[in-house]
């Protein structure tokens, strides 16, 4: 089971076999079989309520498995935005629906899509995915041969392609961007994006007005730049994790680290500047 970063929309999979979704549906951003006909998943509350007027599921929902019912799909991981979710199978395939006012959907067109629908294989350099992630408006997929791809709305720069247009279609960033190290994982934000390399560093671009991008200034960046070890006590990084406007990253010793926007206590600190949170 896999909880992502959320907006309005929860995914949960249940041992591969079943994806379930519940909360607000926007413009197809939770995929049914039966749109007529809303069963609640068992082990969850028995009956599916909806809000009067909206669009509102109030209890797990079963989601489509494909448009091809002939090839059952084992989920491995899933992620929600805005307005669209995305899915990775056990195959390094990615299924996306839901809004694609932006191309978010990376099938190279701007039609919304209600039901999980793969992305080409072709789309990836026929390369298998290994990881996925979404927020607001856009996507970031890894390749099994460590590249790094993007799409969907570009204003901010969190594609990371040196521009601010919006791609429709998966875009491989060039390796030397990365000084040709793999990229093992990524992750997105509102307007801003996050990956880690083989060799434990972080990179960050997109809107910086909150310091999301952990850089010591409020900047966006177009391109991905590269964090200073020192602000991690020269510590490689494992994994990161990008929120809404926040950003959260966890060493090599189990080091949490958190930076942005702190509203709400989001980034976990008593006082306003970014600081660190030992697990011990």
């Amino acid at each position: 089971m896999r909880l992502p970063n959320l907006f309005q929309t929860l995914i949960v999979i249940q041992e591969g076999r079943a994806m379930y979704q519940w909360g607000k549906t926007q413009r197809g951003s939770i995929a049914l079989n039966q749109p007529r006909r809303r069963t609640a998943a068992r082990h969850f509350a028995s009956t599916l309520e909806r809000q009067h007027g909206g669009d509102w599921y109030f209890a797990p929902t079963s989601t489509a498995q494909s448009h091809d019912d002939t090839k059952p799909t084992t989920w491995k991981a899933a992620a929600c935005a805005f307005e669209h979710c995305c899915a990775l199978s056990d195959q390094g395939q990615v299924f996306t629906w839901g809004s694609n006012s932006f191309g978010q959907l990376g099938h190279s067109e701007k039609t919304d899509v209600d039901v999980p629908t793969c992305i080409s294989e072709a789309a990836f350099g026929k390369q298998g995915v290994t990881n996925v992630s979404s927020s607001g408006w856009h996507c970031a997929a890894v390749s099994e041969d460590g590249r790094l791809w993007t799409w969907g709305r570009g204003t901010f720069g969190q594609l990371g392609h040196h521009d601010q247009y919006d791609k429709s279609a998966p875009t491989v960033l060039p390796p030397h961007v990365f000084g040709r190290l793999r990229v093992v994982q990524a992750s997105c934000g509102c307007i801003h994006t996050c990956c880690v390399t083989l060799d434990g560093s972080l990179w960050s671009w997109g809107g910086g007005h909150y310091g999301q991008l952990g850089l010591k200034d409020k900047e966006d960046r177009v391109t991905p730049t590269k964090l200073s070890r020192h602000a991690f006590h020269n510590l490689a990084i494992v994994v990161a994790c990008c929120g809404h406007s926040y950003t959260t990253a966890i060493t090599e010793k189990g080091t949490l680290y958190t930076w942005g926007d702190g509203a709400k206590g989001a980034l976990g600190h008593l006082g306003p500047r970014p600081r660190k949170n030992k697990n011990d």
